[in-house]
C-alpha cells in the first residue's frame, strides 16, 4: 500500500459503497441515514465523496468506505484490485442473544420462516450463516473498522473473533434540528402529552409489547413508522392495530420536518426494541427534550448513561415501569446537552475524517 503523505485533507477522494445507496436520500432507516449524513458532512469539510457502483471505480479514490457486511458489500470488497486503496468498514452490526423464555417464539419462527430467516432474527444481523467465514475474512482484511460504539467492538469480537483495528464513530443527529423546525402542533393528535415511538414497524422494534405496556397505564401513544411489505410484518401491524388502546395512534413514516412537530410535543419517546445502536430516533427525541425509554439491549447505555429509563424488551411489566418512571419524571436538560455536544453529524464527520487520516498516514 502506498501511504499518501503530505496530501491535503480537503482534496481526499472518498468512495462510498453499500447496497443501500440507490435512492438513499429518500430512505429513513438508521444505516441509510448514517451513510447519507456522513457523506453530506464530509463534503462540508471539503472531501469529495462519490457513490461507487463497481470495484473498478476504486482506482479513482484515495480511500474506500464500506457500510455493513451484506452479500453485496462482501462481493464488492473481494472484487477490488490487488493495488486497491485503503478500505474502512462501518460495521453497523449487533448480535443479540434472546433469553430462554423467548425461545418458544423463535421455534415458531424456525418452523414458519425457515432456518435462515429465523437464524437471522436470532442474531440481529443482516447476513446468513453461509457467509460467516466470508465476513470473518473481510473483518480481518480491511484496514480499519468504524463501529458505532465500544460495545459493538466487543460484540463483533465475541461473535467473529479477532478483527482489524477499530475506531469508534458514533451515530448522531443534526445539531440544528430543533432550531430549523417550526413550533406547529402535530396534525391529527387530540392529546397534548403523549408517548412517541418512531421507527419501522418490524419484529426488532417490539411495538406490540410497547402497545401492551401503554395499555396497562392507559397512556396516550403515537407510533410513527413504515411497515415492510413482508407478510409477517403486515400481520404484526394488524395485531398492533387490534390491540392498541383507545388513546393510541399509528401513523405512517413522514418527512423530518413533520416528524419534528411530534418530537416537540411528546412527553416521552420509547424504543423498547430487542436492541438498538443506539436508535437515531432516541437521539433526535433527546435533542427535543423528551424523556427516553430505551432497551437494555445494544449500546444504549454508552450513549444515554443514567439519563434514560431502561427496560427489558421481553417483559411488558418492565416496559410499563420504565414508561411510568419517564412519564412522571421532571424535564432533564442534561441529556439534551449531552446529545447536542457529543453526538452531532458535524462531530461524527470530523472523527471519520480523522480515521481516514490515520489509515492514510496523513498528519501526526
Amino acid at each position: 500500500m502506498i501511504i499518501r503523505l503530505y496530501r491535503e485533507l480537503s482534496s481526499l477522494k472518498i468512495g462510498f459503497y453499500s447496497e443501500l445507496l440507490e435512492g438513499l436520500e429518500f430512505r429513513t432507516g438508521g444505516a441509510e441515514t448514517q451513510i447519507y449524513k456522513t457523506a453530506q458532512h464530509l463534503r462540508k469539510l471539503g472531501c469529495e465523496v462519490r457513490y461507487l457502483n463497481h470495484p473498478a471505480e476504486s482506482k479513482e479514490c484515495d480511500l474506500i468506505h464500506l457500510f455493513r457486511f451484506s452479500d453485496e458489500v462482501i462481493s464488492f470488497f473481494n472484487a477490488l484490485p490487488a493495488n486497491r486503496p485503503p478500505v474502512v468498514l462501518s460495521t453497523v452490526f449487533w448480535y443479540q442473544e434472546i433469553p430462554l423464555r423467548h425461545l418458544a417464539q423463535d421455534l415458531i419462527d424456525f418452523l414458519s420462516l425457515g432456518f435462515k430467516r429465523a437464524f437471522r432474527r436470532f442474531r440481529g444481523g443482516s447476513t446468513s450463516l453461509k457467509n460467516y467465514q466470508a465476513i470473518r475474512d473481510v473483518l480481518s482484511r480491511v484496514d480499519l473498522l468504524l463501529p458505532n460504539s465500544r460495545a459493538e467492538i466487543s460484540n463483533l469480537e465475541r461473535f467473529f473473533g479477532k478483527t482489524a483495528e477499530a475506531v469508534v464513530i458514533p451515530n448522531a443527529v443534526d445539531s440544528d434540528l430543533v432550531e430549523t423546525t417550526g413550533d406547529e402542533s402535530p396534525p391529527g393528535i387530540d392529546f397534548e402529552d403523549f408517548v412517541l415511538s418512531v421507527g419501522r414497524i418490524d419484529d426488532r422494534k417490539n411495538r406490540l409489547n410497547l402497545v401492551r405496556a401503554a395499555n396497562l397505564l392507559d397512556l396516550p401513544l403515537v407510533i410513527i413508522g413504515s411497515v415492510s411489505g413482508k407478510k409477517r410484518y403486515r400481520k404484526l401491524y394488524a395485531k398492533i392495530m387490534l390491540e392498541k388502546g383507545r388513546n393510541a395512534e399509528i401513523l405512517s413514516a413522514m418527512p423530518q420536518r413533520e416528524l419534528c412537530k411530534f418530537y416537540r410535543r411528546a412527553r416521552v419517546h420509547a424504543l423498547p426494541s430487542w436492541f438498538e445502536t443506539p436508535g437515531l430516533a432516541s437521539l433526535e427525541a433527546a435533542l427535543f427534550g423528551c424523556r427516553l425509554v430505551v432497551t437494555e439491549g445494544g449500546c444504549t447505555r454508552e450513549y444515554f448513561g443514567d439519563q434514560a429509563f431502561y427496560c427489558d424488551p421481553g417483559n411488558v411489566d418492565s416496559i410499563a415501569e420504565a414508561l411510568r418512571g419517564a412519564w412522571k419524571a421532571q424535564p432533564n436538560s442534561r441529556l439534551k446537552e449531552r446529545v447536542s455536544k457529543e453526538f452531532t453529524w458535524e462531530k461524527t464527520a470530523r472523527k471519520t475524517l480523522s480515521a481516514y487520516e490515520k489509515v492514510l498516514g496523513i498528519g501526526s
